[in-house]
């Protein structure tokens, strides 16, 4: 009967767990880019990527690429660079030592930029991630009730 009780807080604790749980992208980063040429990297809209590396390539009229700049964001996550005379397209990248990443195509002639984030999951994805993590835990707790009962025997 005792062991009944730990097992319904159990569930109890991972049901408040996953109601509580912050949405986060697995593995992708947001990357903003205005027409002063400013970069800005953060994983939401109020969580900078700190000191992520930051790839900038000039893109000549036939579409060839030439890596002009690997730098790092400053501590915001933001950072600025200078346009080159000649060069109007430019693609930014950034990403960090654990895979999230995003870049952009800007072209500072027209004043447009064209993000493409890597791994931006959808919603469903999102989802289904929640659901697998819970699952998870549930295996867990399982797991750690068959042992109890195993040991009682």
């Amino acid at each position: 009967m005792k062991m009944n009780r730990w097992i319904n807080l159990f569930i109890i604790f991972c049901a408040v767990s996953a109601l509580l749980v912050v949405p986060a992208s697995s593995h992708a980063a947001h990357l903003d880019v205005s027409q002063s040429i400013e970069v800005k990297g953060s994983f939401d809209q109020s969580n900078p990527i700190p000191g992520a590396i930051v790839e900038i390539y000039l893109i000549d009229g036939q579409g060839n690429e030439e890596l002009h700049i690997q730098d790092n964001l400053d501590n915001n996550g933001l950072y600025y660079f200078e346009p080159v005379p000649g060069y109007e397209e430019y693609r930014v990248k950034i990403f960090d030592d654990w895979g999230h990443q995003s870049e952009a195509v800007i072209n500072v002639g027209s004043g447009s930029s064209q993000l493409y984030s890597s791994s931006g999951d959808s919603k469903a994805t999102k989802i289904v991630a929640g659901l697998g993590y819970m699952l998870g835990l549930a295996g867990l707790g399982m797991l750690i009730s068959a042992r109890r009962i195993k040991q009682q025997k």
